[in-house]
């Protein structure tokens, strides 16, 4: 393909969709920096303990910049929540879907935007890149939410729980992070009922 068909072929995206696909790639990177974070703090649990890829990792292995330890970050944001979604009560459907659509968008949103051969996966990249956008940030909110959770939580352990400060923000991201965590638990109560029922 010569200069002038590639620049013609990338053109077929306008810039809004270039703007909302940077967006989208910055919300998932936030998101995936997030839970992996957290789960730096959990390499002790046994099912860390089993996966290579968490078993040495530490808080500080996590934020280093050294090249040695950064090759310890080997982990795809599905892993992660396959290994801790359920401890830290944010599996689920919605959580699933974020995977399923940030895999789309960092390796399959060109193919499914201009198929080679076979129908358009996409038929709306522009609202599709938004709603990821939306769901990414609400599942950051949560992380926030999550987080400040664990803050305040340590802080009472440590009988300093006046040298923790819950803003207003804090108050808005342990919503949703309830929220999620509801919805969750709701799902989980009441499928064995729905199972009963096929079954019956």
């Amino acid at each position: 393909m010569n200069n002038t068909a590639s620049a013609l072929a990338v053109t077929r995206i306008d810039e809004e969709t270039f703007l909302l696909l940077g967006l989208a790639l910055y919300c998932a990177q936030k998101f995936e920096f997030g839970l992996y974070g957290i789960a730096s703090h959990m390499s002790h649990l046994p099912e860390a303990k089993k996966d290579k890829r968490f078993a040495n990792l530490t808080p500080d292995d996590f934020l280093s910049a050294d090249p040695e330890k950064k090759a310890l970050r080997k982990a795809t944001l599905g892993q992660i929540c396959t290994l801790f979604g359920e401890r830290l009560l944010l599996s689920g459907e919605e959580l699933e879907q974020l995977v399923t659509d940030r895999n789309i968008v960092v390796h399959d949103f060109w193919r499914e935007v201009h198929p080679m051969r076979g129908v358009v996966g996409i038929q709306n990249p522009n609202k599709f890149l938004r709603g990821f956008i939306t769901n990414a940030e609400r599942l950051n909110a949560a992380i926030k939410g999550l987080l400040s959770h664990m803050m305040e939580a340590v802080a009472q352990k440590e009988g300093r729980s006046g040298e923790v400060a819950v803003t207003d923000t804090d108050l808005e991201s342990r919503k949703i992070f309830e929220s999620i965590v509801a919805a969750r638990l709701t799902n989980h109560s009441t499928r064995p009922a729905q199972n009963a029922a096929q079954c019956g």
